[in-house]
């Protein structure tokens, strides 16, 4: 990681390694490096940002995960964007509960494109005028 912030800072002719050069060597080697010549049209600019503000918005949400440091929807390695969340501490062990979270953290971003998709289409005739359903009363008779 080092190395690589020493590289970025050699290229930038600097007489030394600063924070920024830091910072972009861990996203380098975390998310690869950054595609400066793909060109996206607003549309997927948009689809991509909603993306990562899902998962922001539940990593927020979601006690005791890891703190959100960066988003971004400058596409690096293969990911058109990135969520980058960072530990505080460091950490040997991953609990169950750890590995749940993260699941529902990546499912945010689903969540919230999927949001994006049914607020841009009309919807369907059939789920407007759906009936109520009906109740049945519960008894232990009938169970």
């Amino acid at each position: 990681m080092i190395n690589e912030a020493a590289l970025l800072a050699a290229r930038k002719n600097k007489e030394g390694v600063e924070l920024a050069d830091l910072e972009e060597a861990i996203e380098r080697v975390m998310a690869g490096p950054q595609k400066r010549n793909s060109l996206m049209s607003e549309k997927e600019k948009k689809i991509i940002a909603y993306h990562e503000s899902g998962h922001t918005l539940v990593a927020k949400l979601i006690p005791g995960t890891d703190p959100v440091h960066k988003v971004s929807i400058i596409s690096r390695g293969m990911a058109l964007g990135y969520t980058l969340q960072l530990p505080i501490d460091d950490k040997y062990l991953t609990s169950r509960g750890d590995i749940l979270n993260r699941l529902v953290i990546l499912l945010g971003g689903r969540a919230a494109r999927s949001s994006l998709s049914r607020r841009s289409r009309p919807a369907r005739p059939t789920t407007c005028r759906r009936p109520p359903p009906t109740r049945r009363a519960w008894s232990p008779s009938s169970a």
